[in-house]
């Protein structure tokens, strides 16, 4: 649904190509009335912004309705265990003292200390595993031909896959050629 929207010009908006999924697979009312309301309801909410934007938003609709495919699902999914991951006894003290409470929305109690040793702000392999949201489908790269060197891209970045250096000539001459841009080389 997602490159839906993204070859339509709606970026990551694609709430209403899930309507409309929404409604061809509850069969709530027959499918081409949703389609009707959904593009009545999109003239009244992005009429606004311009005729481009409702043609937008009506194919969107319509290519939602064609898009969906039936996924087969093994049987034996419906006797997993609804939790995989290892019992706590088992998970390492960064796990347990750090993500956890992360997790729970308590990183502000955790103590500066705690992060001594990952000043760098990098994380052990597998903590993935371990944490509430799922991973990004698509990471940030940071792309020389349009910077501006505001440094914004890596203050926004919810990945902190952007990451600036600054550094004088000096700094510059003693870094690692990972930390440098292509820009100032």
């Amino acid at each position: 649904m997602q490159q839906i929207a993204q070859r339509l010009g709606l970026g990551w908006r694609f709430n209403m190509i899930m309507q409309v999924a929404f409604f061809k697979l509850t069969n709530i009312i027959p499918l081409e009335t949703a389609a009707d309301y959904l593009k009545s309801a999109v003239v009244k909410s992005y009429g606004s912004k311009g005729p481009k934007m409702v043609e937008i938003n009506h194919a969107a609709i319509d290519q939602g309705m064609q898009a969906l495919v039936e996924v087969a699902i093994p049987a034996v999914w419906a006797t997993l265990p609804d939790d995989t991951r290892p019992p706590t006894s088992t998970v390492s003290d960064f796990i347990r003292q750090i993500l956890e409470p992360m997790n729970r929305q308590e990183g502000d109690t955790l103590p500066v200390s705690a992060f001594i040793g990952m000043e760098d702000g990098t994380f052990p392999p597998g903590t993935a595993a371990y944490e509430k949201r799922g991973i990004a489908i698509q990471v940030p790269v940071w792309q020389p031909e349009g910077c501006a060197q505001c440094n914004q891209c890596a203050f926004i970045c919810p990945h902190a896959a952007i990451r600036p250096a600054l550094l004088n000539e000096e700094g510059r001459a003693a870094a690692p050629v990972s930390l440098l841009s292509t820009h100032a080389q």
